[in-house]
């Protein structure tokens, strides 16, 4: 292994830690949120209602979790790291990303 093959493993690593936290802080307002739409008959924005607020500070607190996943994937491209640690952080991206899109769906609709 090149010392290339290291940095990027490295990054990886760090890159999944931060991914896996930022998972679980936006796990909460995912369950919380499909559990209400569920209850509600899907359509109606959510009862939150300044509690909202709450909601998109953590998710503007994990953005940088999401951006450095983004730049990893990048950067394997050029660089090539273990490919355990590219599957395991392009799912953990997928997720994050997922996550994002349905809280602010059930907020806003």
């Amino acid at each position: 292994m090149n010392k290339k093959s290291i940095g990027i493993n490295i990054l990886g690593g760090v890159t999944f830690g931060y991914s896996i936290i930022a998972n679980l802080t936006q796990l909460l307002w995912t369950v919380w949120l499909t559990k209400e739409q569920i209850q509600t008959g899907w359509g109606f924005p959510t009862n939150m209602e300044m509690f909202a607020l709450v909601v998109w500070l953590t998710q503007l607190l994990c953005l940088p979790a999401l951006i450095l996943g983004a730049v990893y994937l990048i950067l394997h491209i050029r660089k090539k790291s273990a490919k355990w640690l590219f599957v395991s952080n392009a799912f953990m991206l997928a997720t994050l990303a997922v996550q994002y899109i349905l809280i602010n769906l059930f907020i806003n609709f």
